[in-house]
This record gives structure tokens, sequence and C-alpha cells, in this order.
């Protein structure tokens, strides 16, 4: 299972880097034998079968929702980023996207995304322990954030929107 383990790994790093490569590689592995439904230990590099035997299984596995939760958010000292390297598909009108109780160096982390034709609407359901110092959100296009009271916006860099609090909700209207 090393060889599934360390091209995971070399997949976190990737998108923790924010480089394409590393979804590219994490979506490459998932569909790497298109009759599965389970990720096996190995994968034979010739035959591109995969092997279950007394391995890593469960260290792979491990690896699959780490990564899973990096394409979510990522949690550094001094902000919380989410979606770091959003894909467009996912904001297709009528999509929803919900994380709940994920643990974070901040404490439980639950928000909930839906999509509409106009806007993307980011729901934070719960006050976390501790509050980000920054919340940075990334979409995949541009968007304009609608101001409320309850946060702030520090900066918006292309795609991405810098805030500084916990709103209850933050709306992010479609430009173009």
């Amino acid at each position: 299972g090393w060889d599934m383990f360390s091209s995971l790994i070399l997949s976190n790093n990737l998108i923790n880097l924010k480089d394409e490569t590393g979804m590219q590689l994490f979506q490459d592995l998932l569909t790497i034998n298109k009759t599965s439904f389970v990720l096996p230990e190995f994968i034979n590099p010739m035959t591109k079968t995969g092997c279950w035997g007394n391995g890593d299984s469960k260290i792979v596995s491990s690896m699959v929702f780490i990564t899973i939760r990096n394409l979510l958010f990522i949690d550094n000292e001094e902000r919380l980023d989410i979606f770091p390297m959003p894909q467009e598909n996912w904001f297709t009108p009528g999509n929803e996207i919900i994380v709940e109780n994920a643990p974070s160096r901040f404490g439980l982390i639950s928000f909930r995304v839906v999509s509409t034709t106009n806007e993307i609407q980011i729901h934070f359901e719960q006050l976390p322990k501790y509050v980000p110092p920054d919340i940075m959100i990334t979409l995949p296009f541009k968007t304009k954030i609608h101001q409320d009271d309850d946060f702030i916006v520090k900066k918006v860099i292309g795609n991405s929107h810098i805030i500084n609090g916990w709103p209850s909700i933050l709306k992010l209207r479609r430009k173009g």
C-alpha cells in the first residue's frame, strides 16, 4: 500500500501548494480501475489492476479522507482556507456541499454551501471553539460579496475573498 499512500501524500502536498496536478493525481488514483468501488492496497503498474492483502488499507483510506478534507478546507494557524482548489462543477446551480463537525485546529467546523443561478451562499452552521483570525474563500469564478454587518471584508484577490469574523451566512453573487 505504500505506493498508494505515497501518491496520496504527494497529491495532498500539491493541493496545499494549490497546484492543479494534485487534484488531477487524486482523481486519477480514484478512477484507475473503473470497475472497482474500493480503493485497493496497491496497483499493478502494468495491468492497472488492484490487489488486496494484509497491508496498509486503513492508512490509505485515511489519506483519501484527509485529501477530501483538504479539498474542502485547510486550517492554517493564520486562517481557515475554504475551497483552496475549487472545481467549477461543485458550484453548479442546485448543488449543495455540507461539512458537519469536521475537526480542525479551531474546533469543530460546520458549514453548508448552496449554489443557485445567481449566487453562492455559505451558511456557517455553528461557531467553532476558536474563531479563525481570517477566513479565505476561493471560488473557481469571480464573485462579488454581499456585505453584511457580522463580518469584515479584509481583501479580495482574484477569485478569493478574505474575511474576518464568523458570519451566519455569506452571500457571493456570481459576476458575468
